[in-house]
């Protein structure tokens, strides 16, 4: 196994651009959900256009545009015609949904993103109104559907408490819409101001037992083409499990914020180390940084560093001497937020 787990300068090798808050879903886990989907909050082409010249200092060619909905955000293929342009290619992180209003999904087409991930939220009407809040399930099934075939693509879900016991309906849903591979990823905290949200985080002991006991039929609907986001330290795992799996290469662990290798833009060009500290920007554009010298300047600054080392620190004493540290990390920081590592990790 590589080491991952990175101690080193910070010098950025993804992006990923917040350009909206508005979304059509109401999931229920969603880390945005505090954000209360304000359908004014977007990032304006000025700034967008900025920031790609920022990241194109950097030598970085791809970006990753997420939501709220990104759909939703008005500037979408204006955004996308400036990045074809800029020879900067684009990963879309969408429900789809809109992919099945014919209009929008005719003029999508004529500047189309580079590659698509998709999050695939239920797999009938009632799950749909449960899960994510919203009754048009015919209309996403078609989105879905329409994207799916266009990318030639497989989709992703996230195992929640309300998706815990129904991820072999998801996956042949996944398969009936024709996708050709399926990610699962565990849901986990997000923080907001001062609370905690991790109502919707499943038990880690749950967990391992769900995915075991699912993993054979899981496998066998996408022909293998499966990963798992093992954001629970591993030790947690039957070790021929993982065995399995990093055989397969059908697993992921350490994330962006681990390897320190990622930048994520808010709406209104603040930086963020994670997606689910979208309530704690550690700097902004304009401000703390304006071209490619003083964001790395910014980023290794010293009370920069010491924030990626607090995030990044040991869970447990079990973690210092672990031969596997370096490959699992320990798990996602956020889930430490709400239980006790020590109580956790077994150690492997």
């Amino acid at each position: 196994m590589d080491t991952f787990i990175s101690k080193h300068r910070i010098n950025p090798q993804c992006v990923w651009f917040t350009v909206n808050r508005g979304c059509n879903f109401r999931c229920k886990w969603c880390y945005a959900q505090d954000t209360k989907y304000n359908a004014s909050e977007e990032i304006s082409i000025e700034l967008a256009k900025e920031l790609i010249f920022l990241i194109k200092g950097l030598k970085i060619n791809r970006i990753t545009i997420i939501g709220g909905e990104p759909t939703l955000w008005s500037k979408l293929l204006i955004f996308n015609k400036i990045c074809i342009e800029e020879k900067i290619k684009t990963t879309l992180v969408t429900n789809a949904m809109r992919f099945g209003i014919n209009g929008f999904w005719k003029k999508y087409q004529q500047y189309p993103n580079t590659k698509i991930g998709i999050s695939i939220k239920a797999f009938d009407e009632k799950s749909m109104l449960s899960m994510a809040g919203i009754s048009n399930f015919e209309i996403s099934k078609k989105g879905l559907e329409r994207v799916i075939s266009f990318f030639k693509c497989g989709v992703s879900t996230v195992y929640n408490t309300v998706s815990s016991d129904y991820l072999i309906d998801i996956a042949r849903f996944a398969k009936k819409c024709g996708a050709k591979s399926l990610s699962i990823s565990l849901c986990t905290p997000a923080i907001c101001s001062d609370s905690i949200n991790s109502n919707f985080v499943v038990d880690p002991h749950k967990t391992v037992s769900d995915i075991v006991n699912f993993y054979p039929e899981l496998e066998k609907i996408t022909n293998g083409w499966l990963t798992f986001s093992m954001k629970l330290p591993l030790c947690l795992w039957p070790k021929d499990f993982i065995e399995k799996l990093v055989e397969k290469n059908q697993i992921s662990t350490v994330c962006q914020l681990q390897q320190r290798s990622g930048l994520i833009f808010g709406t209104n060009g603040d930086l963020f180390v994670c997606n689910s500290l979208f309530d704690f920007p550690i700097g902004k554009y304009g401000n703390d940084f304006v071209d490619k010298n003083t964001l790395l300047e910014f980023l290794n600054s010293e009370e920069v560093v010491k924030i990626y080392d607090k995030l990044t620190s040991y869970p447990s004493q079990k973690c210092i001497k672990c031969p596997k540290y370096n490959f699992c990390g320990g798990g996602c920081p956020l889930f430490w937020s709400t239980y006790n590592p020590e109580k956790i990790i077994p150690g492997w």
